[in-house]
């Protein structure tokens, strides 16, 4: 179930840019070419941000040695004279919002099936078939649909349509707080200086407060003095002074519904196993998985996680 809201297209985008740009590698520009009218859709803000992270990956995986990618939108009238659309299309004012690559372009005989389910390009082990598939569905929830170019060795280009809402901009809903900001305390515990520094400086540009501390023993001096304050405490497991097995039991002796997660270059299973922590997370980690899974443990509550 999908909850359909008025949204302005153009600040859904900018969100899942921002979400994005965790996960681009340095070798790759992006451009933006918005219409002047910030286009209305009716759509699920979570649904359109699945479709642009989506067709933002495959963009990007398209290209390993860096190119661009090019993001426009402009809203226009599709007629029945309209090359390509679909049967249940109906004709009338929509937003064309397309993707573009300079990457490694898909080849003829593949392009019919890219949006059939479990159908990939990449290789075993990287990713699964279902990207397509599932933005081709969403974007047929919308009444919209979604068309291809591609050209060898010169890049990819996807067009998706959405009918322009007719609700007015003023009965827009705020949109919900990004998936992976927030304002909870944090307390990090980890050894390695250059570590901690960069889950601090992450947490705290998305809005989190942080106490960072590099070791165990100062940890518990300063969950005690902040103690109704802490709502996660993200912990490595390897330490000097004290193991973090230890530290976690300590912790939840002092206060039991503390939620944990733990990031550590080990193997998760000497710490999965008596349920105390609510998520692992291994080293090296993305920024995004990193961002992702402390919103859904401060968001979910004492139920199971799936481990990463």
């Amino acid at each position: 179930s999908h909850e359909v809201l008025p949204l302005n297209l153009h600040d859904v985008i900018n969100d899942s840019l921002k979400l994005f740009e965790g996960v681009l590698n340095k070798k790759i520009g992006l451009k933006v070419n918005f219409s002047e009218q910030a286009p209305m859709i009716d759509g699920d803000p979570n649904q359109i941000e699945q479709i642009m992270m989506n067709l933002l990956v495959n963009a990007r995986d398209a290209m390993p040695d860096g190119g661009l990618i090019t993001i426009t939108s402009r809203v226009m009238d599709v007629g029945g004279d309209h090359a390509n659309i679909p049967s249940y299309v109906q004709p009338g004012r929509y937003v064309m919002l397309s993707v573009s690559d300079t990457g490694t372009g898909i080849p003829k005989e593949v392009i019919n099936r890219i949006f059939d389910p479990f159908f990939t390009t990449k290789e075993k082990g990287k990713g699964t078939g279902l990207g397509l598939a599932t933005v081709y569905g969403i974007i047929k929830d919308h009444k919209g649909y979604i068309s291809v170019q591609s050209s060898l060795g010169k890049g990819t280009t996807f067009e998706i349509y959405f009918p322009v809402s007719d609700r007015s901009c003023q009965e827009v809903v705020k949109p919900r707080v990004s998936m992976i900001e927030g304002n909870e305390n944090i307390l990090i515990v980890d050894d390695d200086n250059d570590v901690l520094n960069l889950i601090s400086d992450l947490l705290e540009t998305h809005g989190y407060h942080v106490m960072p501390v590099s070791n165990s023993l100062n940890a518990i001096d300063v969950f005690k003095s902040n103690l109704t304050k802490i709502n996660l405490v993200i912990t490595d497991i390897v330490m000097p002074l004290m193991e973090g097995n230890d530290l976690i039991k300590i912790l939840k002796n002092i206060k039991p519904e503390i939620r944990i997660l733990v990031i550590s270059g080990y193997s998760d299973g000497a710490i999965r196993e008596d349920g105390s922590i609510d998520a692992f997370l291994k080293k090296p980690f993305e920024r995004m998985e990193l961002l992702t899974i402390v919103r859904r443990i401060l968001d979910t509550g004492r139920e199971r996680l799936p481990f990463y």
